[in-house]
Formats: structure tokens, C-alpha cells, sequence
């Protein structure tokens, strides 16, 4: 899907989301004696059936499912977040760039928790010219930075990114460390996600192997692997699958190593430092502790 549509589906989406989230929102004093309230439409939409459409059913259900997720759950890790780093040269800043994936890129010193701003590439012809790139010129042009506590929940986070203004935010912890972004379109594809049947274009983390078996990256975090395979690995830890790993294993892997999770059989396949690069995973039919 290009840009433009993919715009447009985002912009009624979000504000069809909004007005549900709107109406959820309202104390009980503020809602009409009719009004249903989270539980109490849960209730209903299962009870409905054939009732309403499968597409609108399962947008309901998702948007409901926002008030048990918070942005930690979905946010990109600062390990892997795509950005410039003005420490670089022109050529590396330009090549960045040229390179992106992103309307809206973060430029930092040195780490996230020295943010500038974030560039929207579509303002990249002001500071780009035959001359090269102008470095005062493209900090003119950068966006401010938009800070958000860790643990806030999903729905509570489409309403403030409606109110303030922004479509990407910094998750910071108590401390103010960086500890990841956001998008608003983060959020708006957990609503439409399981519209989504390819999972090759769903999860770019996770591919399918001949044998049943699947190989996945790192860094995917738990609650995707979870949400798109269908597993149930444990999510009241570490975010990503790198993390859960090592908490079990309770040490650094000096090669390639198994870990049992329950009915989930996970093997290292590879390394690069101290980070899990990759992983082979499968359910097992057999359950059991976790140990490597």
C-alpha cells in the first residue's frame, strides 16, 4: 500500500478510535444511563454473534484491548531505533537519510536521551542542496521533542497524541532515561493488525520455516511473537525475546544454546556480542520448567 492511502486509512481510523475511546472515557455522572461501560460492552460483543460485521467485531475487541496495554508493550527499544546521530559527518547524516524507512526520523547526540528533535523527511529539500547538507539549516527545521512516562496505557496515549498534537513520542522512565519511540501509527495498527493475514508483511522479526519451526530475530519483542504465532511465552519481564533469554539462562551464551519455556523449545543461533542475533523456535507438545 503507498503512502497516500495508507495516510488516509491511518487519518479515519484514528479518528474512528478516538470517538469510541471518547465515549469510554466519560466518568459514569458524564454518561447517559444507557451507556455501557468496558466490561459491560465486552459482555455484549461476545453475546452479539453474527450480529456484527467480523471486520467491525474485531476493531471493537482491539480497541477495548488498548486499556490492558501500555506503550512499554509496543514501543521500539532504543537499541533499535533508526535515527541520526549528529556526532557523524555529512556524508553518513545524508546517507541516513537516503536510507530511511521513516516519514519522521529522530536526530540525537551521541543517544536517544540527547534528542534534538525529529526531522519529517518531507522538509528534506530545505537543508539538502547542490552544495550539500546544511547542519543549522536542518535543526531549523527539527520538530520538538514529545516525552511520555513508561506504563502509559495505550488508549490513554491515542487521546494525548489527538490532544498535543504529535504522531511520535519518547518513552522515558522515572529517571527520564530514554528507553524507547512510539508512533501514533504503533498504536492504530494494533486496532487493524489482525486485518493483516501475511505474516511475512506483519512482523519483519519473525519468518516461517519448512519444518513447522520459526526463525526470529533478537530483538522481536515477546508480546508480537505472542500476538502473531499464537504463544503464550511469559510477558511479565523482559520486552523483547533477547531479554527473556538471557533472564533464563542467567548468563551470556558463549555459543549456541536451548531454552525450554513451557511448551516453547528456543534455540540460539546467533550471537553477535552479547546480544541474541537470531533464534529457532517451535512449540513442543510436551511442557516443562524453563532450563537451558
Amino acid at each position: 500500500m503507498n503512502a497516500a492511502p495508507l495516510g488516509l486509512l491511518f487519518s479515519a481510523l484514528h479518528r474512528t478510535a478516538l470517538g469510541w475511546l471518547r465515549w469510554l472515557s466519560r466518568g459514569p455522572a458524564k454518561r447517559p444511563e444507557s451507556a455501557l461501560s468496558w466490561s459491560e460492552l465486552r459482555a455484549a460483543m461476545q453475546g452479539a454473534g453474527q450480529a456484527i460485521p467480523k471486520a467491525y467485531l474485531g476493531m471493537l475487541r482491539n480497541i477495548l484491548a488498548l486499556e490492558k496495554v501500555t506503550v512499554d508493550d509496543i514501543m521500539v527499544p532504543r537499541g533499535n531505533v533508526y535515527g541520526l546521530n549528529l556526532g557523524s559527518s555529512d556524508s553518513a547524516l545524508l546517507s541516513r537519510i537516503q536510507q530511511s524507512e521513516y516519514t519522521r526520523i529522530p536526530v540525537y547526540r551521541e543517544s536517544l536521551n540527547n534528542i534534538a528533535g525529529f526531522l519529517h523527511t518531507r522538509k528534506v529539500s530545505r537543508f539538502i542542496g547542490a552544495d550539500g547538507l546544511h547542519r543549522e539549516r536542518m535543526l531549523g527545521e527539527l520538530e520538538p521533542p514529545y516525552f511520555i512516562p513508561e506504563g502509559t496505557p495505550l488508549h490513554t496515549q491515542l487521546l494525548n497524541f489527538q490532544r498535543q498534537k504529535h504522531r511520535i513520542a519518547v518513552v522515558v522512565d522515572e529517571y527520564g532515561e530514554a528507553l524507547g519511540l512510539v508512533a501514533l501509527e504503533d498504536i492504530l495498527e494494533e486496532i487493524v493488525g489482525e486485518f493483516t493475514s501475511n505474516l511475512a508483511e506483519t512482523v519483519g522479526d519473525i519468518f516461517p520455516q519448512p519444518d513447522g519451526s520459526y526463525m526470529i530475530n533478537g530483538s522481536a519483542s515477546v508480546r508480537d511473537i505472542n500476538k502473531h504465532l499464537g504463544w503464550q511465552l511469559p510477558m511479565d519481564g523482559p520486552k523483547t525475546l533477547n531479554g527473556l533469554l538471557l533472564e533464563h539462562l542467567e548468563s551470556f551464551p558463549d555459543g549456541n544454546a536451548g531454552v525450554r519455556l513451557g511448551t516453547y523449545y528456543l534455540e540460539i543461533m546467533a550471537l553477535h556480542g552479547n546480544v541474541i542475533g537470531s533464534v529457532r523456535g517451535r512449540k513442543r507438545i510436551e511442557s516443562g520448567s524453563a532450563v537451558a
